[in-house]
């Protein structure tokens, strides 16, 4: 279904891209012994994943619609 419909590619690799929010978090709030709160809030980890996000999703559509 990813290949065949462009659309359901880019929101697939938009929710796949965040799904990973929660871990990278995680991990940088055990790395710098600050809560998980702050962590999800640092501008640097909502910045990577915005950004992440619509490069996947654009990226993912694109390839989608070129193997139409």
């Amino acid at each position: 279904m990813i290949e065949n419909n462009p659309v359901f590619a880019a929101a697939f690799y938009f929710i796949l891209t965040w799904a990973g929010f929660p871990i990278a978090a995680l991990i940088s709030s055990q790395v710098r012994g600050i809560s998980f709160e702050v962590a999800a809030s640092t501008p640097y980890i909502l910045f990577t994943f915005v950004f992440g996000s619509i490069v996947a999703a654009s990226q993912m559509y694109i390839r989608a619609k070129k193997s139409l």
